[in-house]
């Protein structure tokens, strides 16, 4: 049965000019202060790359143009998991680590790293994040549940591990290397300890190591105190660095879709245009930058991508063009849409599930967040909300309808704008309470207790 297609009344994307005051910024460090836990784990997995050989490199300078090959970076990908040459059980054990991954997302979120508390200039806790208290036990559950199917996988993966070899050997060719790939023996494996017998997988999510944010009241009064402080400023510095986490994989997700749902324009230059010797006959127009010349006159600068030969493919920006010149090359638009690369749609989904009613986690910066997110539910609402195969219906509207695919495009660009700014406003408060954030922090719990 088709998936009936979304019409929308069509109306300008919403701007937000997102505003937070002290007031609700400290109530946002106070709830990361009595509401989380810190948490400390790693997930264990197969390898996704390795370095290509020097003869791989060379290949690539060589097709672009005699390049220096100490200029490239040439990676080839290990455990393909989709396509005629690709073993369908690597795809379960993706599927299982983008499952640990949600589930963290879910309950958990970025911290920022302790040694950052006496510098402006923050970073992320690698291998660190924070749960609410409250989450703890069902979040430990799900993790717990999903080291069994880890283990089940890794011995699916052991008694198939020939198979998969010769696969990326058929692959990979001369690049095929044994020693890129773990040994079957750490695929899977039981071992004795203390008389038991235990069983290791490849596929595990290490031991969670759970602490208090606040320092504990059995030390010294002015240990305590200085500690606390401490707390405080991390925990100031770790709205900001959730914030601006959530913001950066939520805008990757949308400025990727973004790109795929343009219309595609080339370029034609005439057989006597210096830029037919640079591209050929033709190029694909990837962005047009606006700018003025010496004389504030507006020009633009043109990005185009074509090929060379082989399967070599090329990028450049050209110009300045005024709008004559920007016309003698002849644009045009193409009849090949662009590629919709059915991963992205569903992270789309996934992500809009993961990061709803934010409020909760963030506060004001949770409330801020789920409003700049309002319109691309909406949108993704009416286009799926009939059928269970949302990523389906999803691609089907945006092949189907111009006017969808339009309206989707322009919501996500304001997403991203928006949700810049949320980011932005986080920082620059942050920035203005650091130094009195732990009194000020002090007094909003004093006047709670009265």
């Amino acid at each position: 049965m088709p998936v009936a297609t979304v019409t929308t009344s069509k109306k300008k994307p919403k701007k937000l000019t997102p505003k937070v005051t002290p007031e609700q910024h400290v109530e946002a460090v106070k709830s990361f202060m009595h509401t989380c836990m810190r948490v400390r784990y790693n997930k264990a997995g197969l390898p996704k790359s390795k370095q290509a050989s020097d003869e791989a490199r060379e290949a690539v300078a060589k097709e672009a143009g005699d390049a220096d090959e100490d200029s490239f970076s040439v990676s080839k990908r290990l455990f393909k998991s989709r396509g005629d040459d690709a073993h369908p059980l690597i795809e379960e054990v993706n599927a299982w680590a983008r499952k640990v991954d949600k589930w963290r997302n879910v309950y958990t979120f970025s911290m920022a790293a302790d040694d950052t508390i006496d510098s402006d200039s923050l970073k992320k806790a690698r291998g660190e994040r924070l749960v609410r208290a409250e989450d703890v036990e069902t979040f430990e559950k799900g993790l717990s549940e999903m080291e069994v199917e880890g283990l089940t996988l890794s011995k699916k993966l052991f008694d198939q591990y020939e198979q998969v070899m010769a696969l990326e050997k058929a692959r990979l060719k001369k690049e095929f290397k044994p020693s890129d790939y773990p040994d079957r023996d750490n695929i899977w494996r039981v071992v004795e300890r203390d008389g038991k017998k235990e069983e290791y997988g490849i596929l595990r999510i290490g031991r969670r190591q759970y602490s208090e944010v606040t320092a504990s009241v059995r030390l010294p009064k002015v240990v305590l105190q200085r500690m606390t402080t401490q707390a405080v400023e991390l925990m100031n510095q770790s709205v900001e660095v959730a914030v601006a986490d959530i913001v950066t994989v939520i805008s990757e997700t949308f400025l990727t879709l973004s790109k795929q749902l343009g219309d595609r324009v080339r370029v034609r230059p005439p057989h006597n245009h210096p830029l037919r010797l640079k591209v050929g006959t033709q190029a694909e127009v990837l962005s047009v930058r606006e700018s003025v010349d010496g004389h504030d006159k507006p020009v633009k600068y043109v990005t185009l991508k074509w090929a060379g030969e082989g399967r070599a493919k090329f990028q450049d920006e050209f110009g300045p063009y005024d709008d004559a010149g920007y016309a003698a090359l002849r644009p045009e638009p193409m009849e090949e849409t662009k590629r919709l690369t059915t991963s992205v749609i569903e992270r789309l989904g996934e992500q809009l599930d993961v990061f709803n009613n934010l409020k909760l986690k963030l506060g004001v910066y949770g409330e801020h967040l789920d409003e700049a997110l309002d319109a691309i539910r909406e949108l993704y609402h009416r286009a799926t909300r009939h059928t269970e195969k949302k990523t389906g219906a999803m691609i089907e509207n945006i092949k189907a309808s111009s006017y969808f695919r339009e309206t989707l495009r322009e919501e996500l660009d304001n997403a991203v704008e928006n949700l810049s700014s949320i980011a932005t406003e986080a920082k620059t408060v942050r920035r203005k309470l650091h130094s009195g954030i732990a009194a000020q922090v002090q007094a909003a719990l004093k006047a709670a207790k009265k």
